[in-house]
């Protein structure tokens, strides 16, 4: 869906025209797009507006992301040293490390 029905480039000599815009995968999703005074220098205008997020929504398994940057990847670290791989691997097969 798209949300912005009013011109957002005015340029002096230039008709005024509609090149900004906000798409939605849902119809109702936008309240309100406002155009605001361009930032600087700009012939564009700022876009704000309002979106409706559903809060009571199920939480998804199958779509659960991780976030890898809050990762405590020190401990990791030092967990993984404590583990002498040389004589965990030796005489195992790749299919018995993988399942180590």
């Amino acid at each position: 869906m798209q949300n912005v029905f009013s011109n957002t480039r005015f340029r002096s000599g230039h008709a005024p025209s509609k090149l900004d815009y906000v798409f939605t995968s849902k119809e109702n999703l936008i309240d309100e797009v406002h155009s605001e005074v361009p930032l600087g220098k700009s012939d564009h205008v700022v876009l704000t507006w309002f979106i409706f997020v559903d809060r009571c929504e199920q939480y998804d398994e199958q779509n659960k992301k991780f976030n890898f940057c809050k990762g405590d990847y020190d401990s990791i670290m030092t967990a993984l040293n404590k583990v002498n791989w040389q004589t965990e691997f030796t005489g195992k097969s790749a299919e018995e490390m993988w399942i180590f």
